[in-house]
């Protein structure tokens, strides 16, 4: 499961959650019960390294 960042624009809340790619986005902030935009991270690139 993927884990998607969230943030409260006005109380500049973030915070992270485990959803399944199917679930609805969070829309309420835990802090203060505002809307909560979830945030675009990048990915995590695995792979060897040539050294």
């Amino acid at each position: 499961m993927p884990t998607y960042e969230y943030e409260r624009q006005r109380c500049k809340h973030r915070f992270e959650r485990f959803q399944r790619i199917s679930a609805e986005p969070i829309k309420v902030c835990p802090n203060c019960g505002g809307s909560a935009e979830r945030l675009v991270s990048g990915g995590v690139a695995r792979g060897r390294c040539a050294s």
